[in-house]
């Protein structure tokens, strides 16, 4: 008996299903057709245009077109006791003849056929004894539909998954543990419930002063120029007058309760006097147990009553000792858990670098419908620099707290005075505005 391989060349009889190299897949009908050069002598006085059309035995919802070089099984409608080569009958290709999954991408027809009967080489060494490869392929229990890229299907027990760039630095044989893209329906998973849990937190209070004290020290040059703050005393030294303001503000009603404007009382000749007199008036307000905030420029008033508040140095404003107080307050949320129903949900994730969420009729002007690629790479990098990011809901809402609390507590001193900067404004202000941004979820 013969083996399906090398067939019979005495001319008796004609295998049914052989072996055979693909030498022309230009298939010019569009009928899957190929044209296949069989071993041994059947087609050996016919050149690579006479040969007879190898017909997909794939149903046509499966597209899989075998490159030329390739090897298929080609199968023989009929057979004849006849010479070989006079052996022409409709004949039927299945294929292409890959010998491992890692060849997918292609694979010569010599090499295809390692480890069938009579071959020349064996196999590669199987996946299972290679480490990195473990997840690359489907195992014997799943069903796949594998392309000859690094995309795949999988249809496993209770899920599918779709996935792309599985593989490592484009080898086969790695698994790309670090950004393989990837859909994954679930079913089977517990039912989870929601639970509005509360915990016990530590906030900053802040309890308004009871009055509010500016206060300004101006050197003034002989043409009447106005210096500047924060400068050396050896440029004030230039300065021929220097003058005291300072004004007490009720908060709770807004009003005026005392001035002081030494252009009134006194002008000083130095600007140490000007800071002597300012002192007199601060430390005769700014007492222990009374709640104030002073708001001024002069560096020197600042160095006094700033220290123990170096964000001072940037708000120009001292509040009193103790005017913030940790409390401990209580933060609900929400969690996840089992419900132990017995009930099964299902699940849908989806894993990428970048994830784009783009309808057809969104504020954009893309072109979502090539005919050869869909979106083209152009169009792909204008979705990634234009689209708009998606926002951390959680972050979000931790933002929106804060508002909530600024607004709940903050106060205006006087009319067109900046508000109070007091904790709940410093860290409205001081939030990081783009940690609301998830920069890898877009959507137009």
């Amino acid at each position: 008996m013969t083996d399906f391989i090398n067939g019979d060349s005495r001319g008796k009889s004609i295998n049914l299903i052989r072996i055979g190299k693909v030498v022309d897949n230009s298939d010019q009908q569009g009928i899957g057709a190929l044209k296949v050069r069989l071993d041994g002598g059947a087609d050996k006085d016919d050149n690579d245009t006479n040969l007879v059309n190898c017909i997909p035995l794939l149903p046509k919802y499966l597209n899989i077109m075998p490159d030329v070089g390739e090897g298929v099984y080609v199968f023989s409608a009929q057979h004849n006791d006849a010479l070989e080569t006079n052996q022409k009958s409709q004949r039927f290709w299945f294929g292409p003849v890959i010998s491992q999954q890692d060849k997918l991408d292609g694979e010569e027809k010599e090499n295809g056929i390692r480890g069938l009967y009579r071959s020349w080489t064996k196999p590669d060494k199987p996946f299972s004894e290679i480490e990195t490869a473990n997840g690359l392929y489907p195992n014997k229990k799943e069903i796949a539909i594998q392309g000859r890229g690094s995309g795949d299907l999988i249809f496993k027990k209770d899920q599918t998954v779709l996935r792309i760039g599985k593989f490592k630095e484009d080898n086969r044989l790695k698994f790309n543990d670090v950004n393989i893209g990837y859909i994954q329906l679930k079913d089977g998973d517990e039912d989870l419930k929601k639970e509005f849990k509360t915990e016990e937190i530590e906030v900053d209070v802040f309890t308004p002063p009871d009055f509010f004290i500016k206060v300004d020290v101006r050197s003034i040059l002989s043409d009447g120029t106005i210096l500047e703050q924060n400068l050396t005393p050896e440029e004030y030294a230039v300065a021929t007058q220097h003058e005291v303001f300072a004004t007490k503000i009720n908060y709770k009603t807004n009003k005026i309760e005392d001035t002081f404007n030494s252009q009134t009382n006194q002008i000083f000749n130095t600007r140490e006097e000007a800071l002597i007199l300012t002192n007199e008036i601060l430390s005769s307000e700014l007492v222990d147990g009374v709640k104030w905030q002073l708001q001024t420029r002069v560096k020197e008033v600042l160095e006094v009553y700033g220290e123990e508040d170096q964000n001072s140095f940037n708000t120009y404003t001292v509040t009193y000792p103790g005017s913030t107080k940790k409390e401990k307050r209580t933060k609900t949320k929400l969690e996840f858990s089992k419900s132990n129903s017995g009930v099964k949900s299902s699940i849908i994730n989806v894993v990428a670098d970048r994830i784009n969420l783009v309808s057809h009729d969104g504020e954009h002007t893309y072109e979502l419908t090539d005919n050869e690629k869909l979106i083209t790479p152009e169009t792909q990098n204008d979705i990634h620099t234009t689209a708009q990011s998606i926002v951390f809901g959680e972050k979000l809402v931790e933002f929106l707290e804060l508002v909530k609390n600024y607004v709940n507590s903050h106060v205006h001193p006087y009319h067109g005075l900046p508000s109070d900067p007091e904790a709940t404004k410093l860290n409205v202000l001081n939030f990081d505005l783009q940690t609301i941004l998830n920069k890898n979820i877009k959507t137009k």
